[in-house]
């Protein structure tokens, strides 16, 4: 019996380096399947210009990581992104904080780009509803929102605009049938509203409690929900074999009140602080025990 060895040459291919207006950058030949950390160049130069990393596409949707990535087994041509260090764009969340939570270099001319910090219309906690970002005309004590088509010719300053109050709390039966309740109150920030109770079915499913937007953690009837925006709560419905009954004994008395709640089998529950009145008594706390 004859033994052959075989031997393969590993290909190689070309590491190349566009500087979009940079310091040339010298261009590599890597075997394929190298690790890049050792042919990381030093970072090119552009004057006026701060270097802000190598990314794969030159719309700088890709960033590229010399760290982690390998030699491909093709041609890698990579992007040097820019930004401008004659001018600066400041994102204050308020106006008065100290540090910005954004900063962007932008050279005479160009058009400054929404930072993506916080979403216009979404809710943050401790925050409320974000409007938008707001600066003031050159000139002026006018706080206006900021127009992204506004050629820069200076350094600016932006400050995020937010609704703290006149939040409402709105009911969504989702995929089921009856009616869902209905507040009426307007509520401010960080204020704790009551989670109502409803009569809903869906087709082969049991109402377990209400979820924001449909997702995210169930509230059941009697929890609250801390505001910090207009909110909507969806119906969530579970398979029956699935809801299980929690009830609440008001413990005193001949004939103690109770309450009953459906809620999903293994999901954890946030107990209400009470439900029950007593006179001369405050309530301490839930027990599994009488």
């Amino acid at each position: 019996m004859s033994t052959y060895n075989f031997y393969y040459d590993r290909n190689a291919y070309t590491l190349s380096f566009n500087s979009m207006g940079g310091s040339f950058v010298l261009s590599k030949t890597v075997l394929y399947e190298a690790p890049m950390a050792q042919h990381e160049p030093d970072d090119p130069t552009r004057e006026h210009y701060v270097f802000k990393g190598w990314y794969l596409d030159s719309d700088y949707m890709l960033p590229y990581d010399f760290g982690t990535a390998t030699m491909p087994g093709s041609n890698v041509q990579l992007y040097a992104k820019w930004e401008s260090s004659q001018y600066s764009a400041k994102f204050y969340t308020h106006e008065g904080d100290g540090t910005p939570v954004k900063t962007q270099g932008i050279a005479q001319g160009e058009y400054i780009k929404d930072p993506g910090v916080y979403i216009v219309g979404q809710g943050y906690e401790g925050l409320g509803e974000f409007l938008g970002w707001y600066w003031y005309l050159p000139g002026t004590d006018r706080l206006v929102a900021y127009s992204w088509e506004t050629p820069v010719s200076g350094d600016v300053t932006l400050y995020g605009r937010w609704k703290t109050d006149g939040f409402s709390l709105t009911y969504d039966k989702g995929i089921g049938f009856g009616s869902v309740p209905v507040d009426t109150n307007s509520y401010a920030l960080g204020v704790k509203a009551p989670v109502k109770d409803a009569l809903l079915s869906a087709s082969g499913k049991t109402f377990v409690g209400w979820q924001v937007d449909g997702s995210g953690r169930t509230y059941y009837p009697g929890n609250t929900i801390k505001m910090n925006g207009d909110t909507k709560l969806v119906a969530r419905y579970v398979n029956p074999s699935l809801a299980v009954s929690l009830v609440f004994n008001a413990n005193y008395g001949s004939n103690p009140a109770t309450e009953t709640w459906t809620a999903e089998k293994n999901d954890y529950v946030t107990l209400p602080d009470s439900m029950f009145d007593r006179a001369g008594y405050s309530f301490a706390v839930w027990n599994t025990k009488t």
